[in-house]
């Protein structure tokens, strides 16, 4: 996904919180836009929580250099985790410029269909199904999207409860191990 910037505005920075489903999805990748030049860059960082479902972004550019124009300012990859339907999108984003007054912005949001998530018994994401997937597995057992323990990545079947249907598909999967 790319976060496209289309700005006459003479841009210094840019501070932002990119939230998304992290039952459904999961962050593989960011990296900076093509419309950033190295020479013209003071910071470009990030930090992606796939527990929280958050990309936090901080662009800054040397003092004196702008951004403007249209072009990518970032982009992301997302990996699916369970088939379903989700909405990408800032849950705070501030442009500024170099005297530190903000311009006003607006980014659309991304909509995210995963039909097909890759070894989503693996609860864990260590290319293996094993015993702790089996205690996460277990610690949701019984529960329903309203219940605090409720895993949407346990539910397999997708009917909204984490029962012994779920169970079995499971199980059919311990020990397999993924590249």
């Amino acid at each position: 996904i790319s976060v496209k910037l289309d700005t006459s505005e003479k841009v210094a920075g840019f501070k932002g919180i990119i939230s998304f489903d992290a039952n459904l999805l999961r962050v593989e990748s960011v990296s900076q836009g093509e419309i950033l030049k190295q020479d013209d860059l003071d910071k470009f960082t990030y930090t992606v929580d796939n527990t929280t479902g958050e990309i936090f972004v901080q662009i800054t550019m040397k003092q004196g250099h702008e951004i403007t124009g249209i072009g990518n300012l970032l982009n992301f990859s997302l990996k699916g985790r369970i088939p379903g339907k989700s909405s990408v999108g800032f849950k705070e984003s501030l442009l500024v410029r170099n005297d530190g007054s903000t311009i006003s912005s607006v980014f659309l949001p991304w909509h995210i269909t995963v039909n097909k998530a890759d070894n989503p018994w693996d609860l864990n994401r260590d290319k293996k199904v094993d015993s702790e997937d089996l205690k996460i597995f277990g610690a949701a057992f019984g529960t329903e999207p309203k219940d605090p323990n409720y895993l949407p990545l346990a539910d397999f079947n997708m009917d909204g409860v984490i029962d012994g249907k779920d169970l079995f598909v499971f199980a059919s999967h311990i020990g397999e191990t993924y590249p």
